[in-house]
């Protein structure tokens, strides 16, 4: 599966010309610093919070939490990653037929040279090509990792409502790491949910860069098998049927965490005062 990602990238930079290496714009660089932030509190919290005196209990109690939690925010970084990658991938194809192909499919009509028209037809079938292998290479990508990324959800969700509840039962006498732990947890939903929502517009994108296709019928039936294909073959990262990650998600989670923890702090509130 990583071949077939560095087999794509190297495919669709052949595109252009003169080539340039890179990874995205500034947006993939914002959310990759992001993670590299959340990865390296990761590295340091479990060792920052061992305590001075050491038993057996309480080794086993610390290693299944550095299993548990390394395994999911490992499952986590990849699918951000993952999906990024494909949202990148998207947005280099889309680019080079909204900025190259497209003009140059404007430009023909019955009048132009054989040579001429079969050079386009050949690079129009060419990004058609490579949006079919970056669609099926998502959907291997996703079944791979659905069962996974749903585990680590489920966990995210939970530890975030906990740590939550513990800071909003004890607002001042919280300690500061419990603040930076569930900014971290909450940081990680995101760049999860916005690199899928970002592969998937890009997707969603693919039948508007072409626009006008010129006066020769063979391509716009040429398009008309892709946009059947689009119709068709949906892209969405649908967790095992039961809800889609995306944005929306993360906003309905956010919303819900915050309205529960307001409604356990002013209890709290009116307990004491009453």
């Amino acid at each position: 599966l990583v071949n077939q990602f560095l087999h794509l990238f190297r495919k669709v930079n052949d595109l252009f010309q003169p080539k340039t290496p890179g990874f995205g714009g500034r947006r993939e660089l914002i959310l990759i610093l992001l993670n590299l932030i959340s990865f390296a509190h990761e590295q340091t919290y479990l060792w920052f919070t061992v305590r001075k005196v050491y038993s057996w209990r309480f080794f086993i109690n610390w290693w299944c939490d550095f299993y548990v939690v390394s395994a999911t925010n490992m499952f986590i970084h990849i699918n951000f990653i993952g999906y990024l990658s494909l949202g990148v991938l998207y947005s280099e194809v889309n680019k080079y037929v909204y900025t190259n192909l497209q003009i140059q499919l404007q430009k023909l009509n019955t009048s132009s040279s054989q040579k001429k028209i079969r050079r386009v037809q050949n690079r129009l079938e060419k990004c058609i090509s490579l949006y079919r292998e970056i669609y099926n290479t998502s959907v291997s990508f996703h079944k791979l990792f659905v069962l996974p990324l749903f585990l680590a959800l489920i966990y995210k969700f939970a530890l975030i409502a906990l740590i939550g509840r513990n800071v909003a039962v004890e607002f001042y006498s919280s300690s500061f790491v419990f603040w930076i732990l569930l900014l971290k947890h909450v940081l990680d939903l995101f760049l999860v949910t916005v690199s899928v929502q970002g592969a998937v517009n890009q997707y969603l994108n693919i039948g508007l860069e072409f626009g006008n296709v010129g006066e020769l019928s063979k391509f716009q039936t040429t398009l008309d098998i892709l946009f059947i294909h689009l119709r068709l073959c949906h892209f969405r990262v649908s967790i095992l049927g039961l809800f889609d990650v995306t944005n929306k998600l993360f906003l309905k989670f956010i919303s819900a965490l915050i309205s529960l923890l307001a409604f356990i702090a002013q209890y709290k509130m009116q307990k004491k005062t009453g």
